[in-house]
């Protein structure tokens, strides 16, 4: 069996195998009964029951589990006969496509390519078949929509898995969610039907589809009861009506997580009688009524702001987590919020995004942990006043930077705040907001800027200004553009506006903003850039700076030449796979001179 895929198979434990003479002989050399010499060097582990060697697999990251299959004989039955199968097309070892390839020779690749995956997991499947092995999870991840003349091979392989008796089953088109996400729609004959089989499947446990499916009326008839279903999550599955959605939900009495991510024909959902649901997630519906009092966590979005959306959970009285995205029927204000946690009296985590607000918000609440605010339009003033809260995060666009009071929080408390610009940020702005938080509070800022986004500064403001710009944690700064005048631009600037003790960059999304930082770093000593001006460039400011990244072994102190030296050359391919949220590539812990700075926070 081919074993390239990182993402392939990964298990529950099975049915304990029985004793097999090769174990009961190593048992005996173990207590040293036979005449055989005890040996140090032996594999003990490989002559486990595989019972316990599925367990083992079942608790490694997949690639780590896919690579034990190398390690011996014994290994590779143990990874052959593994009850839980992902095969993901991604992260099949394919065929390269060459460098200047035209569409045809990649379109013509790409069809080879998935011949020989579909092959690899028919293959797979039959030898599971033949040995009459059992499945107790399958996830099949397509890098796109299958053409119609494969789809009676994939439902083959779906109707297998469910009869076997398969507890997980997962079904995914990347691509086509990708699609989805950015506003291509398909129409409703590019729609498969989703089999039968699936919703016949009693022994399912966990059940997630993000598909191209279509559900037909006539399963309406059927006696469908998921007994044991306690994870349901469906993404972008076309049904006729909002019926069908009602009569499959109250076919799950045992579920526990139900998630409704934009599912077409679905303009309202009412739950209700199922007391074991205590997560709901769901997304792209006009009007929720939710009755569940066991309910725990509860996330919505309207997802279309142009549709009025509307949502009723009073009676969810043990409510923990709310999330609430683009729920237009809603005005935030003192009162909503005084209702909310009367309401809910153990709420601790609080999620807006996307609301009309006061211009003035006043947050009290002894329960509450975390909040987070996204988006929220018309807010010019926070005041929050929350003993236990250990958490907060305020996410904008830049434009407009309110000011947030911390009037009681817990010891652990630390404010996140990430600036996502998409056309201008005033320097002056963010240092005023930074100036009135608490010197006691940590501060982590991001700041990210995108391709028509820019700074807005006025040095001689600076030099008429005696306040010391505002220390903070940890700055983040991600930017699109690598034209080196912006770069240069961002770096001399945005370090007036405050002082972090680290800075960090991602590797992936802006090497020239990373390598412009360095320089004025190993330059920081000279004086000749601001001999002529009151205000001395920030960089003259620095006593020490120490260095650590993902792809140097050791810290490097005040050595960035060492970095630069060190700095890896990515691919295009390489640099699309980082996320752009994804920090930490690159740390500089910076020490400032005490005249500078106020104490870190």
């Amino acid at each position: 069996m081919a074993h390239s895929d990182s993402d392939n198979r990964v298990s529950k434990q099975s049915k304990p195998s029985p004793p097999t003479s090769t174990s009961s002989s190593t048992s005996s050399s173990y207590h040293n009964i036979s005449n055989t010499p005890v040996t140090h060097n032996m594999d003990w582990i490989s002559h486990l029951p595989q019972s316990i060697l599925h367990d083992i697999l079942s608790r490694l990251p997949e690639e780590d589990a896919a690579r034990t299959s190398l390690l011996s004989k014994a290994w590779h039955d143990t990874w052959s006969t593994f009850p839980l199968l992902v095969f993901n097309e991604s992260r099949f070892e394919m065929a390269e496509v060459p460098d200047g390839a035209d569409m045809q020779l990649r379109k013509a690749m790409f069809l080879l390519n998935r011949y020989k995956f579909c092959n690899w997991v028919g293959n797979i499947l039959l030898s599971f078949q033949c040995k009459q092995l059992p499945i107790n999870k399958f996830k099949l991840v397509f890098k796109s929509l299958p053409p119609p003349d494969l789809l009676p091979t994939v439902n083959h392989w779906i109707k297998f898995v469910c009869d076997s008796g398969v507890e997980e089953l997962e079904l995914r088109v990347s691509d086509y969610v990708q699609q989805i996400e950015t506003g291509v729609k398909l129409a409703y004959h590019e729609f498969a039907w989703l089999p039968l089989c699936v919703l016949e499947a009693n022994s399912l446990i966990k059940l997630e589809l993000s598909w191209y499916f279509r559900v037909d009326r006539t399963f309406l008839n059927s006696p469908i009861k998921f007994a044991s279903l306690q994870v349901l999550s469906l993404s972008h599955i076309y049904f006729g009506d909002g019926q069908m959605i009602h009569y499959l939900i109250y076919s799950c009495p045992l579920i526990e997580n139900l998630e409704l991510n934009r599912c077409y024909g679905v303009k309202s959902v009412s739950i209700r009688g199922l007391p074991k649901l205590k997560k709901v997630y769901i997304v792209g519906v006009e009007e929720v009524d939710v009755d569940a009092p066991g309910l725990e966590d509860l996330c919505f979005s309207g997802f279309q702001t142009f549709i009025c959306c509307k949502i009723n959970m009073d009676r969810c009285r043990n409510l923990r987590e709310l999330s609430l995205s683009d729920v237009n029927s809603i005005i935030i204000t003192d009162q909503w919020l005084v209702e909310l946690f009367q309401k809910f009296p153990l709420l601790d985590t609080l999620v807006l995004e996307g609301f009309s607000m006061s211009d003035f918000i006043h947050i009290s609440s002894n329960q509450l942990k975390v909040l987070k605010l996204c988006n929220c339009q018309d807010l010019d003033e926070i005041e929050i006043v929350a003993p236990n809260l250990f958490k907060c995060t305020y996410h904008c666009d830049g434009s407009i930077i309110p000011s947030i009071s911390i009037l009681d929080c817990s010891i652990q408390f630390v404010l996140e705040v990430v600036f996502f610009v998409d056309f201008l940020l005033d320097l002056d702005y963010l240092r005023t907001f930074l100036q009135v938080i608490p010197k006691h509070i940590p501060v982590s800022l991001f700041l990210g800027f995108g391709d028509d986004s820019t700074v807005e500064f006025d040095p001689f403001l600076l030099e008429r200004c005696h306040r010391a710009s505002p220390s903070i944690k940890h700055l983040t700064l991600c930017a699109v553009s690598d034209a080196k005048e912006w770069c240069l631009l961002l770096v001399s600037r945005v370090f007036w506006s405050c002082r972090p003790s680290v800075v960090s960059f991602n590797l992936g999304v802006n090497k020239t903003l990373v390598k412009i930082f360095c320089e004025k770093l190993m330059g920081r000593k000279e004086n000749d850039c601001c001999s002529y001006s009151e205000a001395k460039c920030w960089w003259h400011f620095l006593e020490g700076v120490k260095v650590s990244s993902s792809f140097m072994e050791h810290n490097v102190d005040d050595d960035i030449k060492t970095l630069l030296e060190a700095f890896p050359i990515l691919s295009s391919e390489e640099e699309e796979e980082i996320s752009l949220f994804k920090v930490g590539h690159i740390k500089f812990m910076l020490e400032w001179q005490s005249n500078c700075k106020s104490n870190t926070r």
